[in-house]
């Protein structure tokens, strides 16, 4: 004969203690927030691999032209690593020199 124990109650309070619900608007706020972040790192590196997949598939211009837009973040650190292959200056140092003669 085998025993069999089912454990119906893993609540540690007291048995008349209604447990704590979360705050819906702070959970979504805390969801959308983690979404967003990987939003922001996700959504330009598939975009550029879908840029590239694109130009290789002959996907219309409109097409490439929306996936552009998306990918334009990596594609500015892309142009600015081969610029500085290439002997040219920084954006970093660009946008400095574009600061100063704009504050004379």
């Amino acid at each position: 004969m085998k025993r069999v124990y089912i454990i119906t109650d893993l609540h540690d309070g007291p048995p008349n203690a209604r447990p704590q619900v979360a705050d819906p608007y702070t959970a979504l706020a805390s969801a959308l927030g983690r979404m967003a972040a990987v939003a922001i790192v996700a959504v330009p590196i598939l975009a550029t691999m879908a840029l590239l997949v694109g130009i290789l598939l002959g996907w219309p211009l409109a097409a490439l032209a929306v996936v552009a837009i998306l990918a334009l973040p990596v594609l500015v650190n892309l142009v600015d690593l081969l610029g500085s292959r290439l002997g040219w200056p920084s954006l970093s140092w660009v946008s400095v020199q574009i600061r100063r003669k704009g504050e004379s």
